[in-house]
């Protein structure tokens, strides 16, 4: 691992569960999201310093493979660090175990910094590197799949969103686009297979009350399936472009 590591323990609650007992995946991103802000508040980078200097960190995207699920009652641990800077671009990975060291998810992320006024993307200061211990001298590469957009619409789900799903930046939170897919997957889908591995691509934001439609596209490979989905707002505008990859039960 490269930078500071920081680890959090966690108890999965029954609110926090499917009706398999398995850990939603909307609630393992908001442990991520937690543990991140947890090692910039305790770096001295969190909430408050990020306000001062009237600056945000933008999350873009995603990997997570899951796998085994935490279940309801587990006690798990959350690590994260920040592998490395690469000018405009912050990565920062995450492991989830359980109480023997098992690492049952692993994730990676790609982030931007950008200006709280203008919105626009920033180059990454020195007092980054020094506060999460990256090498300003290391060049990082994170290879991320390259997505699949629905080649048809096997299902499409539209509403609007809610003042549940927004943040204190005043738009959707990035963990609720997981939820709004799998609330547009099949039932049988859901039923007979797992979600095992999926990759998010965070393009626009969404905000309180926008039209938003959910296109998703199901492909058989093998013994799995393959999820192709994208989010558009009423614009006909791409938000967020997620794929899945389901194992059988």
């Amino acid at each position: 691992m490269s930078g500071i590591i920081t680890t959090k323990d966690y108890l999965v609650h029954s609110y926090e569960v499917d009706n398999f007992y398995n850990l939603l995946p909307e609630v393992l991103l908001r442990y991520l999201q937690d543990i991140a802000m947890e090692q910039s508040e305790r770096i001295g980078v969190g909430l408050e310093y990020i306000k001062e200097h009237r600056l945000n960190w933008i999350i873009t995207r995603y990997h997570v493979k899951v796998h085994s699920y935490p279940k309801y009652n587990d006690k798990i641990s959350v690590t994260t660090n920040a592998v490395g800077f690469n000018k405009v671009f912050a990565y920062r990975d995450f492991n989830i175990s359980n109480n023997s060291g098992e690492i049952l998810i692993t994730a990676n992320s790609q982030w931007l910094l950008i200006d709280g006024d203008t919105q626009r993307m920033l180059k990454i200061g020195d007092q980054f590197y020094q506060a999460y211990g990256i090498d300003k001298n290391k060049k990082i590469v994170v290879p991320f799949n390259k997505l699949v957009t629905p080649q048809k619409s096997l299902i499409i789900r539209s509403f609007k969103s809610g003042r549940s799903d927004i943040d204190f930046n005043g738009h959707v939170n990035n963990t609720r686009y997981i939820a709004w897919t799998l609330d547009a997957t099949p039932e049988e889908t859901l039923r007979d297979y797992t979600l095992c591995e999926f990759d998010i691509v965070f393009k626009k934001e969404v905000l309180l009350n926008n039209e938003i439609s959910v296109t998703t596209d199901i492909v058989k490979l093998d013994e799995r399936l393959a999820g192709y989905h994208e989010i558009k707002n009423d614009q006909n505008e791409v938000v967020c472009c997620i794929n899945t990859i389901w194992d059988t039960k």
